[in-house]
């Protein structure tokens, strides 16, 4: 109640939420996923040592980039748009 006892709206009372956005950042494992299972079958009996190369890097880059999120959600990266309380 405010001092005077005049009725407040609601709407003055409750701060509305910003619009929700996508974030681009969580969709890399849809990109991730099938290419990883595209390489352990495309060119595995060509080019065996070119194939476990690119799986492993691309093993390699998925989890480093969730590394990234993880850390970036934590608070332990300093972003401008994501985890800053």
């Amino acid at each position: 109640m405010s001092k005077n006892n005049e009725f407040v709206a609601m709407q003055e009372q409750v701060i509305a939420k910003p619009p929700r956005t996508l974030n681009y950042e969580f969709l890399q494992p849809l990109a991730a996923a099938p290419v990883i299972g595209l390489i352990k079958f495309v060119g595995s009996k060509k080019y065996p040592r070119l194939n476990w190369v690119l799986y492993g890097t691309t093993v390699g880059c998925a989890f480093l980039h969730g590394a990234y999120l993880l850390n970036k959600s934590y608070g332990n990266i300093e972003s401008s748009n994501f985890g800053n309380k």
